[in-house]
């Protein structure tokens, strides 16, 4: 028997990790919440056990490889400038994709079919063809730009709230960007 697959999306705050698990759930699961855990803990393992994909700021990706070795995991880093990256031996692990901010963050120049067409390819070169989408590559990439979209009009609605305002289907507070 096979072990199941699990996405782990990490990276540091302020790395563009929430536009990115957005976009893997747009990919894979649109209609899922995103699942936040923190760090790694004793609660992790009944969460890592239900969801497919969660999104942490824990980039200790070693211990989820030793404490989760019945799955087999895939890891989805965002990473923004010199500061923020995580430890370069993950870079050799096959397991291990990781996404610059600048390919994610939405510019004059850098559109969001063209964030939604780069993450899009390196997910379907990246993740196993057992888990992914039995669409045509179109739906999947309607359904990233949407979710992507849908995200950023919850977000102008709670904008001016504070922090602590939370939208628990995308991962966005209030104040969320600029921070």
């Amino acid at each position: 028997m096979s072990k199941l697959c699990k996405i782990i999306q990490t990276g540091l705050p302020r790395t563009g990790s929430t536009v990115l698990v957005n976009l893997i759930h747009g990919f894979l699961l649109p209609h899922e919440a995103v699942r936040f855990l923190p760090h790694l803990s004793t609660a992790t393992k009944k969460h890592i056990n239900k969801y497919l994909i969660t999104k942490t700021h824990d980039t200790r990706i070693d211990n989820f490889v030793k404490n989760y070795k019945n799955y087999n995991i895939y890891f989805i880093v965002s990473q923004r400038n010199n500061h923020d990256k995580i430890d370069g031996k993950y870079r050799k692990h096959d397991n291990v994709l990781i996404i610059d901010y600048n390919d994610i963050n939405e510019t004059e120049k850098n559109s969001l079919k063209n964030i939604v067409n780069t993450v899009f390819n390196k997910l379907k070169t990246f993740l196993p063809n057992d888990i992914l989408p039995k669409k045509n590559d179109t739906e999947i990439k309607n359904s990233m730009f949407d979710r992507i979209t849908n995200m950023n009009k919850v977000y102008e609605e709670i904008k001016h709230k504070p922090f602590s305002h939370y939208d628990k289907f995308y991962h966005i507070h209030g104040h969320h960007r600029g921070r």
